[in-house]
């Protein structure tokens, strides 16, 4: 697994002025996705993590998350953030050192 750092991809998420039928978006917008982001989703598949979706095929989940702005239009927008799920990092197995026996002549009283 590789290490847990934070790489997002940012985009912003709009109300759709072209939605003529219920079946269009409510809202439409765009995200930048880093390629050092598209590389940990390519471990990600390599690794095994993906789960299926509705319709069978491999996946890999992440983390979406959306903050309500204005902009300086006063256009009301949702600022969207893309992350890998996050891992705790797995705990490092304890390994007890040899104590050495002490006895009554190590005592110096």
């Amino acid at each position: 697994m590789t290490e847990n750092k934070y790489i997002s991809g940012e985009g912003a998420i709009f109300q759709n002025k072209y939605k003529k039928q219920d079946g269009h978006p409510d809202n439409k917008g765009s995200l930048l996705v880093p390629k050092s982001l598209l590389k940990k989703m390519a471990e990600a598949f390599q690794n095994g993590e993906t789960e299926k979706n509705r319709e069978g095929v491999e996946c890999i989940k992440m983390d979406l998350a959306t903050w309500d702005r204005v902009a300086k239009t006063g256009t009301n927008y949702s600022y969207a953030k893309l992350e890998m799920p996050y891992k705790k990092a797995e705990p490092q197995p304890v390994t007890q050192e040899a104590v050495a026996e002490v006895t009554d002549e190590d005592i110096p009283f």
